[in-house]
């Protein structure tokens, strides 16, 4: 008797824990929580979430994906009002494009045929950031690769372990902050503030920020997340290395291009700050520090038919610090404004200027240097000294900043580039040269009087070749004589 008494009592409490936690399982998918665990952070769980609702009133024509740049710097719903296809951002911060890449095949295109996907872009391919590589971890991925296919991550993320959070995060759910950063209903992170408390624009201005950020080497999109999720940086390489990564981008594109789908590459606007001549950003983009990252972008636009859009410098935005967060993060009133415009380009209601198309944009250049790439320049012979003034020269008030020029070179081989100046004075700063196709140098002179400057030796082919010679602080040119002659034997 007791012992079926006990069998009894012991069913009842189990049926009763089976409801209880169905009931509590129900209430949970029916408040709609991000799955975090499941979809490796909560910027993507969030964004999940949003799609889902978005895509019960109608499918998703355009996808926009990318990092931080585009997570809150992208107004899908602008873009949607300008061009009346149905736009949803699915950027995710501190994310890149190998990541990216994987949620493009792996868990946006199975079971849906959009017209388009706009890829928004840092500048470069990889990320070392702890957010990313709990990204790549993420149940979804192994989900979406198992034996269900696309049907996987549908299924899977239903399961009741990945709603498991610690005790606080249960709070923050349950009891927003008011300052929380929410999602909007097209994928949007909408920011607590308009700015960084920190002005990123006037460091930048200052020359203080790294290329690839505000301070040091870590991408301000990077820092953004981690700094939200308490994580950092690796010392190592931790997924993938670079050469396969651009290969799993170019079979995403493919697949784009073979199902019909529009495919863009965007690199989103940066404030005007950025482009100073002294900032360490101008110096790795004139120094060549991108050029393989670029000439890649360009090839693929060039094979697979696509757009690659520098809008890095887009003057009716970049010159406007009230739309930017930081100085390369836009704001709420940024990604309305980069909406619309891309809104216009997409739908053809504007064309596409010359200056934006390729990277690094003429428009870039233009930003740096305060006046587009010359057309022309005149032509010098070489073998003995041209006067500088005879070059193409730009600067305010007859001050010389930067000469132009093209010098006809007979015969291949090395010559050297030489400043002159007849009164023997001491020259400080420093100068971006550039003479053939190359990238440019930076040459910093002695500091010492001195007549004759040699600027290096260069490597040149027959025929006409470009000479550029720009001040990089500031302070004017003031040599009087250019000489390109064969470098001497040693």
């Amino acid at each position: 008797m007791s012992f079926r008494s006990s069998t009894s009592s012991f069913r009842r409490s189990l049926a009763l824990g089976c409801a209880l936690f169905a009931a509590v399982w129900a209430a949970l998918e029916l408040a709609r929580f991000p799955r975090t665990a499941f979809w490796g952070g909560r910027k993507l769980a969030q964004k999940v979430v949003a799609l889902e609702a978005f895509e019960r009133t109608g499918p998703v024509d355009v996808f926009v994906v990318g990092p931080s740049f585009v997570d809150q710097g992208f107004d899908a719903a602008r873009f949607t009002a300008v061009t009346g296809k149905r736009c949803f951002n699915l950027g995710v911060s501190g994310t890149d494009m190998y990541f990216q890449s994987l949620l493009v095949r792996e868990l946006v295109l199975p079971g849906r045929t959009p017209e388009a996907v706009l890829w928004g872009l840092r500048d470069e391919v990889l990320s070392r950031s702890n957010i990313n590589r709990q990204y790549l971890a993420a149940p979804a991925l192994a989900w979406a690769r198992g034996p269900l296919g696309r049907f996987g991550p549908v299924l899977g993320q239903y399961l009741p372990h990945y709603h498991r959070r610690r005790i606080t995060d249960w709070w923050g759910e349950l009891f927003p902050a008011a300052d929380e950063e929410v999602v909007d209903a097209q994928g949007r992170t909408v920011l607590a503030t308009a700015t960084r408390q920190e002005r990123q624009a006037e460091r930048e201005d200052a020359g203080d920020a790294g290329a690839d950020g505000a301070s040091g080497n870590e991408p301000a999109d990077d820092r953004r997340e981690e700094e939200a999720t308490g994580g950092g940086f690796l010392a190592e390489d931790y997924a993938i290395e670079l050469a396969p990564a651009e290969e799993h981008v170019e079979a995403t594109l493919r697949s784009l291009r073979d199902a019909g789908i529009r495919g863009w590459f965007l690199l989103t606007p940066y404030y005007r700050a950025v482009f100073a001549r002294h900032s360490k950003y101008a110096q790795a983009l004139l120094l060549g520090g991108q050029a393989d990252y670029s000439a890649w972008l360009e090839r693929l636009g060039r094979e697979l038919e696509l757009p690659v859009l520098d809008l890095h410098y887009c003057q009716e935005i970049s010159d406007h610090e009230p739309y930017f967060f930081d100085s390369r993060h836009l704001n709420g009133a940024g990604s309305e404004a980069l909406g619309e415009l891309l809104g216009k380009l997409y739908s053809g209601a504007r064309p596409t200027p010359e200056a934006w198309l390729g990277t690094p944009s003429r428009a870039q250049r233009a930003a740096i240097f305060g006046h587009a790439p010359p057309a022309t320049a005149p032509t010098l012979p070489t073998g003995v000294p041209q006067p500088l003034a005879a070059a193409l020269g730009f600067g305010p008030g007859g001050k010389l900043l930067d000469a132009y020029a093209r010098f006809a070179i007979e015969r291949a081989g090395t010559y050297e580039l030489v400043l002159i100046d007849r009164e023997s004075r001491a020259h400080s700063g420093a100068y971006f040269v550039r003479l053939g196709p190359e990238p440019y140098r930076q040459v910093v002179p002695p500091g010492v009087p001195e007549s004759r400057s040699s600027f290096g030796a260069f490597e040149l082919e027959a025929g006409e070749q470009i000479f550029e010679l720009h001040s990089r602080t500031g302070a004017p040119i003031d040599w009087d004589e250019v000489l390109v002659a064969p470098a001497s034997r040693p």
